[in-house]
C-alpha cells in the first residue's frame, strides 16, 4: 500500500513539474531543436534499509556529457520528501547525463540517460543503503579452485560468488587470503585494481559491496621442488560450498576435510574433483598433492652433472695412465683368466651403480631432496676415497 501511495505521489510530482510555468517553454522557433534546453529531469532517493523512507536534504549531483566526455557537474537538494529536479538540459543527441550521490561515505549513482528526438522528460528512482563496517552478513555461496600443473609450478585460479545478504551497504574492505609463497597474482573478473591493496599473504578490496550478489575471479601461481606438495587454501567468509579441481597427471590426494567426487574432462584436460559444504573461517581444508611430476630443469642438473663427470675423466685419464693406475695388459689378462677381480674394483662398480639409482629415484620423485643430497654427497665420498686408494697402489 506504502509502494502504491509513493508511486501515486511520484506521478502527480512529475505532472505538477511538468505543468509548472517555469517549465513550460514555448518560446523556441520550429527548426532550433538542437538548441532548445527544455530538457527535464525528476528524481527520487529513497532508503531501502528502512522499507522505503525518504531522505531531505541530500545532495544530488547532475553529471553533464558531450560526446561521452564529462564538462560540467551540477548541485541540488532532495526536499523533504526525497525529490529533486534539473531543468534547463539540452536535448541534442550528443549530450547524455548521469546522477550521482553519496550517503553515509558510500557512492551512488543511476544509469546513463540522454533524451530521445520528440522527449523532454526523464524521471528516476535511486534507492540508497545505510552503511555498515560488520561483515557478518558476507558468505561465499560457492567458490571453485582450478589446479593445473605445469614445470614445477601450480597455476591456480579461484572464482567465487560472494553475497551480502543483509539490507546494509558494507563499506568495510573484503580480504581475500592466499596460501604462503604465492606469486603472479592477476586480477580477473569482478576486481578493479584502483581499489586493491596487496597485505600480507593476500590482498584486500575496498570498493563498496551493497546488498546482493557479487562475482570474483583471480589467479596466482605456487612453485613446488618435490614430487609432494601440501596446498592450503584459506577460507575467509562462512562457505556452503567449495569444489576443488586438480589437475588429473596420476597424482594422489589426501584431505580430511574434503571428499573425492569424480574424475571430470574439461577439454583436453582431465581434472580430479573434491568437494566439501558448510565450511567455517579458518577451517583446515588442505590437501596433500603426492606425485607430481619434476620439470625438466631437474633432468637438466642430472645432465650437467654426467656431462662434468666425462670431462673431469678425460683430463684425468692421460695423468693416472702415466702413474701405472691401470693394470697392464699382461696382468689383465692373467686376472681375466683366473677370474680375479680386486676388492676395490667391486666396490666402486658397486657404488658408481648405487649412485645411478640413487639420481633415478630422485628423478622419479621417490626421494626428497634433503635425503637425497645428503646420501649422494657420502656415497660420492666413499667412491673418491676408494679411487684414491687404487691411484697409490
Amino acid at each position: 500500500m506504502i509502494k502504491k501511495l509513493l508511486v501515486l505521489h511520484f506521478t502527480f510530482y512529475t505532472l505538477q513539474f511538468t505543468l509548472s510555468p517555469i517549465s513550460c517553454l514555448f518560446a523556441y522557433p520550429p527548426g532550433s531543436q538542437e538548441n532548445i534546453l527544455d530538457g527535464r529531469f525528476v528524481g527520487r532517493i529513497s532508503n531501502r534499509t528502512q522499507g522505503g523512507i525518504l531522505i531531505p536534504g541530500l545532495e544530488v549531483y547532475l553529471e553533464k556529457y558531450v560526446d561521452q566526455n564529462l564538462t560540467e557537474k551540477v548541485k541540488t537538494s532532495t526536499d523533504r520528501d526525497g525529490y529533486f529536479q534539473f531543468i534547463g538540459l539540452s536535448v541534442s543527441p550528443q549530450y547524455s547525463y548521469r546522477i550521482s550521490l553519496k550517503y553515509q561515505g558510500v557512492d551512488y549513482s543511476g544509469h546513463l540517460f540522454f533524451f530521445s528526438p520528440g522527449e523532454n522528460l526523464k524521471t528516476m528512482e535511486i534507492g540508497v543503503y545505510d552503511a555498515t563496517d560488520n561483515p557478518d552478513k558476507i558468505k561465499i555461496s560457492m567458490k571453485h579452485i582450478f589446479v593445473d600443473i605445469e614445470q614445477n609450478i601450480l597455476r591456480i585460479t579461484e572464482a567465487m560468488r560472494l553475497e551480502n545478504t543483509g539490507n546494509t551497504t558494507y563499506r568495510g574492505s573484503l580480504h581475500f587470503s592466499l596460501p604462503q609463497g604465492f606469486e603472479n597474482l592477476q586480477y580477473e573478473r569482478g576486481l578493479m585494481s584502483c581499489c586493491i591493496e596487496e597485505k600480507g599473504n593476500g590482498f584486500l578490496e575496498s570498493m563498496p559491496f551493497y546488498p546482493g550478489v557479487k562475482e570474483v575471479t583471480y589467479s596466482y601461481q605456487l612453485k613446488y621442488n618435490s614430487s609432494k606438495y601440501l596446498f592450503a587454501p584459506v577460507i575467509d567468509y562462512p562457505t556452503e560450498n567449495l569444489d576443488l579441481m586438480i589437475r588429473d597427471l596420476g597424482v594422489k590426494l589426501e584431505s580430511k576435510r574434503l571428499v573425492f567426487i569424480s574424475s571430470i574432462d574439461m577439454g583436453e584436460k582431465k581434472f580430479l574433483r573434491l568437494s566439501a559444504r558448510g565450511l567455517t573461517p579458518k577451517e583446515n581444508v588442505e590437501v596433500k598433492i603426492s606425485g607430481l611430476p619434476l620439470g625438466p630443469e631437474r633432468y637438466r642438473i642430472y645432465v650437467l652433472i654426467a656431462a662434468g663427470l666425462f670431462i673431469l675423466l678425460g683430463f684425468t685419464y692421460p695423468f693416472l695412465k702415466k702413474k701405472g693406475v691401470y693394470l697392464k695388459r699382461e696382468e689383465v689378462a692373467l686376472e681375466s683368466e683366473k677370474g680375479v677381480v680386486s676388492p676395490e674394483t667391486n666396490i666402486s662398480k658397486k657404488l658408481f651403480k648405487e649412485i645411478a639409482e640413487l639420481d633415478d629415484r630422485y628423478a622419479a620423485g621417490e626421494i626428497e631432496t634433503e635425503e637425497y643430497e645428503k646420501l649422494r654427497e657420502k656415497k660420492k665420498k666413499n667412491l673418491l676415497r676408494l679411487l684414491s686408494q687404487q691411484k697409490l697402489k
